[in-house]
């Protein structure tokens, strides 16, 4: 289901995992991931750690095999199709979810 926010708010997309890419990067991309284009909203975590920018923050729960993008201070420009990749040898695997930005009236 899509993750429905309206202006302002935070929206937390939650990227599950297979437990055997714990030690793999994992990424969060606007648009659809790839090793070679980077996307302006595009941050990778790696095991445990927490990467955080002016407005993403990603977290990786190795036992629990997921890791969750945090977006704050949401606008209209936000919404879309967000990517979840784990970086493999020469390829990533990708789950996806939406997310839609209500405006405030």
């Amino acid at each position: 289901p899509p993750v429905v926010r309206y202006e302002g708010e935070s929206a937390e997309i939650i990227c599950p995992y297979n437990a055997i890419y714990k030690s793999k990067s994992k990424s969060l991309c606007k648009g659809k991931c790839s090793t070679r284009d980077r996307n302006t909203l595009n941050e990778t975590v790696r095991e445990e750690k927490e990467t955080k920018t002016d407005r993403l923050t990603l977290n990786d729960d190795v036992t629990a095999s997921v890791f969750t993008g945090t977006i704050t201070g949401l606008t209209a420009e936000d919404a879309g199709k967000y990517w979840c990749a784990v970086t493999l040898e020469r390829d990533l695997n990708y789950v996806y979810t939406h997310l839609i930005v209500i405006m405030n009236e």
